[in-house]
């Protein structure tokens, strides 16, 4: 998901963001958490910046490997 709504910052981000390097397909989250999270008010930005963060992630850790 692109939560910068702008190429040139999504492609800086890309190109310069440590944490992007890092994990470049991000993390897996709890929709259920995100949705909360929405539900409370936070922007895009806010949601994305907790969710690279660790703040959203499932309970039960996912293993790409056996995802539908």
């Amino acid at each position: 998901m692109d939560t910068f709504v702008d190429w040139s910052k999504s492609k800086e981000f890309m190109k310069e963001s440590l944490t992007f390097a890092k994990k470049p397909m991000g993390k897996y989250i709890d929709v259920e958490k995100v949705l909360v999270a929405r539900e409370q008010a936070l922007s895009a930005n806010e949601i994305h910046e907790r969710a690279y963060a660790g703040k959203y992630e499932p309970i039960t850790p996912m293993d790409p490997k056996k995802m539908p």
